[in-house]
């Protein structure tokens, strides 16, 4: 598949021009498909239709110029989602103070939910409630499978 750093370079420029920013860029696979997977966010965090409707000819017409992309595939255009997954420090830190959900590696411990309160070099700083009761942990990020955004109810 062709490299996800040359598509990104492609694009850019374009994302740009639309005020938006590249969240995520990855290939999948739908059954035998080949998917290009691009996400994006407005500065509030968010993508409207109107908004992935205007870029999404833009970016398919530059794609087309690419010369390695000379094979069938699916573009899916949207935003990263209510409870996209934070994959990068630069991720946590535009999290902070937001309500996650941590799932740990070790799987005979519950996820928990709370607030990211601070990101460390090998750990993040998380308040949540047990039983009503406010508690702050710090935990290690090899200690973390995944956060993601979770949604408050």
């Amino acid at each position: 598949m062709v490299d996800l750093k040359k598509i990104h370079e492609k694009l850019e420029p374009i994302i740009q021009e639309h005020e938006l920013e590249l969240v995520n860029l990855r290939w999948d696979k739908m059954g035998h498909q080949k998917v290009l997977e691009i996400s994006l966010q407005n500065q509030d965090k968010t993508l409207d239709l109107d908004q992935a409707s205007a870029i999404t000819k833009p970016i398919s017409e530059a794609l087309d110029e690419l010369d390695e992309l000379d094979f069938e595939y699916l573009l899916d255009i949207g935003s990263p989602g209510v409870e996209r997954i934070l994959e990068t420090k630069e991720d946590l830190i535009n999290h902070l103070e937001d309500y996650i959900n941590v799932d740990f590696t070790d799987k005979s411990r519950e996820s928990i939910q709370g607030t990211l309160l601070e990101v460390m070099v090998d750990s993040i700083k998380l308040k949540y409630f047990i039983k009503g009761r406010p508690k702050k942990e710090t935990i290690a990020l090899k200690d973390i499978e995944t956060i993601h955004i979770a949604v408050k109810f």
